[in-house]
């Protein structure tokens, strides 16, 4: 068997095959992408997440929970207030490598700098 063939009879487990296709169920959904291509490498409160997407607070708890769950962002607690960070970097790189735009920007702006106030 090739390594291909080896990591497929690895994995065949039904259970794990499951919660791997609803993993990527949860990547379907366009606003769960924009958040995370807004975190990017950066750690952000739900709120500044709201902005820079354009959504509600509130739809971005949803979002946010829904991706916590599946193990695509992490929180961390500082004081009273909650940051989100993507919890593997390889999962910004993976939806970039499927998006027709520069890897290099992210809302129109250059990477890391949601206001447009310069480059890093």
């Amino acid at each position: 068997m090739d390594g291909n063939e080896d990591a497929l009879a690895e994995t065949t487990d039904v259970r794990w095959l499951a919660s791997a296709a609803e993993g990527f169920a949860a990547l379907a959904q366009a606003d769960r992408v924009r958040l995370i291509l807004a975190l990017g490498d950066d750690e952000l409160s739900a709120n500044h997440l709201a902005d820079i997407a354009a959504l509600s607070p509130s739809a971005v708890h949803e979002h946010l929970a829904v991706l916590a769950f599946h193990g695509f962002v992490s929180s961390q607690r500082y004081g009273d207030r909650l940051f989100y960070r993507v919890s593997n970097p390889l999962v910004s790189q993976f939806i970039l490598s499927k998006l027709p735009i520069p890897a290099d920007t992210r809302f129109g702006h250059p990477r890391g700098d949601p206001k447009g106030e310069g480059q890093r």
